[in-house]
C-alpha cells in the first residue's frame, strides 16, 4: 500500500498494513464519488467525509487477489 501526498509506507504486506492502521487509525469516513475499472485496476474516486478528497486505485491479481493500492490525496 502506497499513499500519495500524505499517510504512511509505502506499507509492505498485509501485516504491515494491520499495524499502520492500529497504530494510527481513520479518524473519518469517505463517500464514494465514482468507481471506474481499467483491465485489473479499479479506480475509487472518493471524498473525505471531514473535507478533502483522493483517489484510491487497486490493482487485483488474476486470481482475483489484491496486488497493490495506491491512495492519493488531493
Amino acid at each position: 500500500m502506497e499513499f500519495k501526498n500524505g499517510g504512511p509506507g509505502p506499507l509492505e504486506g498485509r501485516d504491515a498494513v494491520a499495524a499502520a492502521y492500529a497504530e494510527n487509525p481513520p479518524d473519518d469516513t469517505i463517500t464514494v464519488l465514482n468507481l471506474a475499472a481499467e483491465g485489473l485496476v479499479d479506480i475509487v474516486e472518493f471524498a473525505w467525509d471531514g473535507g478533502g478528497d483522493g483517489t484510491m486505485r487497486i490493482a487485483w491479481t488474476p486470481d482475483d487477489r489484491v496486488a497493490t493500492v495506491v491512495i492519493e490525496f488531493a
